[in-house]
């Protein structure tokens, strides 16, 4: 009877596992209150030159870098807007960092030291790449003209609409193991990386010797991985969406190779050199995929009079469906009921909210920060669609004593 709660139990968990689906592009991420210089920082993408009365998301990251680090005093009250207060902050910000003119206006040259001292993005060279980008062709996938052609609805079905439960139980062992490990974050009040970079990363640093458990927990990725293909591979999509959509197959092949080769090195076919390279190759490819998604998607949902209203560019009017969000993780609650595979994320100032985060999220190309695994004091921005799913506990169902404002969208990068 045991047994058979806890395989009715992670059935369940599995299929909404990938219920939720997440919020708000731009910094979505996730970056600990610890020095610029971790992996965890939040980062920016600046375009253009920031002052007084200019609006966009861009702007809001940097509120929240500048809350951050101590330069805003204030929680957010306009959060897209460059005010008198912003103005300050930056000031104060040039006159620590030695960029002047310090005139409260973030220009190129502020805009230069920033890439400079927070942005550590790898890129490589084209041409000594060992890990080459998998390629998806128009007759793998379903392009029909009533397939999805809203770029909102085809994120939406991302997160929530493929069942990863029949294969998964159809394997014994790696059922329980999975079981196991979703307890085991569980425990740890983390909400699960599903990508395999931030494991392997670990490994070869020599924060986790064990190489059996890697191995299977691997081996549970790269099965998820599999059915994802094959799954988005059924789907109908509109022609308008076939390039978001292949960016998505395309992320999870990334994982699959990856793992592939992490395991020929393992084996000795490939030596630790040659493995570096592709790691860096990697992360080369999966910061330029989630760039593009997240940029794709936003495109796709400019603002009109009639549907979306949003802030990007020049546009100045609130999401109805959408909102940001940006300051420390401050407290991490498990949605356990068999049905909402999901934590709440509690997000301090300077723009609070309470954020249902599915545990899928985390490996999408949707997040940009995809390298780290998100756990309290953490500092996050994103985008959270306002319409979520409830928080549910306990074999009941319940409704839980907290109650999300929105459903994470996106995480990682610039807003702008």
């Amino acid at each position: 009877m045991l047994v058979k709660n806890i395989n009715d139990f992670f059935t369940k968990f599995i299929v909404v596992l990938f219920i939720s689906v997440f919020g708000i592009l731009s910094l979505f991420f996730i970056s600990p209150t610890i020095s610029a210089e971790n992996n965890n920082f939040v980062k920016c993408d600046f375009k253009r030159p920031l002052k007084i009365g200019t609006q966009g998301l861009d702007v809001f990251c940097l509120n929240v870098f500048l809350y951050k680090e101590g330069f805003l005093k204030k929680s957010l009250m306009n959060y897209v807007l460059y005010d008198r207060e912003t103005q300050k902050a930056v000031k104060r910000w040039q006159i620590q960092n030695k960029i002047f003119p310090a005139n409260g206006i973030f220009d190129t040259s502020s805009i230069s030291f920033y890439d400079a001292k927070y942005k550590n993005y790898f890129v490589t060279d084209e041409k000594t790449k060992l890990m080459k980008l998998p390629e998806v062709k128009d007759e793998e996938i379903q392009i029909l003209p009533n397939g999805y052609s809203d770029a909102i609805e085809y994120v939406r079905f991302y997160l929530t609409g493929i069942d990863f439960t029949p294969d998964i139980k159809d394997d014994p062992k790696l059922f329980q193991y999975a079981w196991n490990l979703l307890e085991e974050f569980r425990r740890k009040k983390e909400i699960p990386s599903f990508s395999s970079y931030p494991y392997i990363k670990d490994f070869l640093e020599n924060k986790n010797s064990n190489k059996e458990d890697l191995v299977q927990k691997l081996s549970l990725l790269k099965k998820i991985r599999e059915i994802e293909i094959r799954e988005l591979k059924k789907i109908k999509i509109a022609s308008n969406l076939k390039d978001l959509h292949k960016k998505f197959i395309i992320n999870a092949y990334l994982d699959i190779i990856l793992i592939n080769d992490f395991f020929k090195y393992l084996e000795g076919e490939i030596s630790k050199d040659n493995f570096l390279v592709i790691l860096n190759d990697y992360e080369s490819y999966k910061n330029k995929l989630s760039k593009e998604v997240i940029k794709m998607v936003l495109a796709s949902n400019k603002p009109t009079a009639s549907k979306y209203q949003f802030f990007i560019k020049e546009a100045k009017a609130q999401s109805l469906f959408y909102r940001p969000f940006g300051g420390k993780i401050t407290f991490i609650f498990n949605c356990d009921c068999p049905f909402s595979l999901a934590d709440l994320v509690f997000i301090g100032p300077p723009r609070p909210a309470i954020v249902l985060v599915p545990y899928w999220f985390l490996g999408s190309p949707l997040n940009y920060l995809w390298k780290n695994i998100t756990t309290v004091g953490v500092w996050t921005l994103g985008l959270y669609f306002r319409f979520p799913p409830p928080c549910l506990v306990g074999k009941a169902c319940l409704p839980a004593p907290y109650q999300p404002d929105g459903l994470i969208f996106m995480s990682g990068t610039s807003l702008y």
